[in-house]
């Protein structure tokens, strides 16, 4: 997904938020100039703080999803498995905020993603000159 969004928008940015246990992913990512790392190091205001300046948050139903919610970011919240974003969220709802929801994570397709991200942020995808 990192690298279909860069490929179509050179100019787009990543940080990666998160717990300090999921540093596995940063260093998967190696290399990539436009990945950068926050992985353990953001407590719950900075991380708010951050938010603040983001075109569009990705996350899971994890924490961070109340919080970008809190915070008014556009964001795609995906979810694979039995929780609810009825009850869990992102709360309340509105247009800027977006649910992509599955059986299993591994059935949400990054096409998907990749058209919600366009739905709710269309900066991402520069129109090409014709």
């Amino acid at each position: 997904l990192i690298d279909r969004l860069h490929k179509q928008n050179p100019a787009v940015q990543f940080l990666l938020t998160g717990l300090a246990s999921s540093d596995f992913l940063l260093k998967s990512l190696k290399g990539r100039s436009y990945v950068h790392g926050m992985l353990g190091k953001a407590d719950v205001l900075t991380a708010a703080a951050m938010m603040k300046h983001f075109n569009v948050y990705l996350t899971g139903d994890t924490g961070p999803l109340h919080v970008a919610s809190a915070m008014d970011v556009p964001l795609l919240s995906l979810f694979g498995g039995a929780t609810s974003p009825e009850v869990t969220g992102p709360h309340p709802k509105a247009d800027h905020r977006r649910v992509l929801q599955a059986d299993n994570m591994s059935d949400i397709s990054v096409e998907a993603v990749l058209r919600s991200l366009g739905q709710l942020c269309p900066a991402l995808f520069p129109q090409k000159a014709s």
